[in-house]
């Protein structure tokens, strides 16, 4: 289960769907990938910090460490 609150997942959904109802086993799949990106962009975004030898994630580290997991 994600940690992620399920209202804001949902109401992106439905916004980007264009309104579409989204089913409760999606809404959770939807959650648990949310969970999973969020916990891969903190970690790239930790190695970046650590590597500029900071332990403070900056809007630098979380916009390279996006473009890295996107990449991929």
């Amino acid at each position: 289960m994600s940690e992620v609150p399920s209202a804001p997942v949902k109401r992106l959904l439905t916004e980007a769907s264009g309104g579409c109802r989204i089913s409760g086993s999606a809404l959770a799949a939807a959650g648990t990938q949310v969970d999973n990106y969020i916990r891969r962009l903190g970690r790239a975004a930790g190695q970046l910090a650590a590597a500029d030898r900071r332990k403070t994630i900056q809007d630098s580290d979380v916009a390279r460490a996006a473009l890295e997991l996107n990449a991929e």
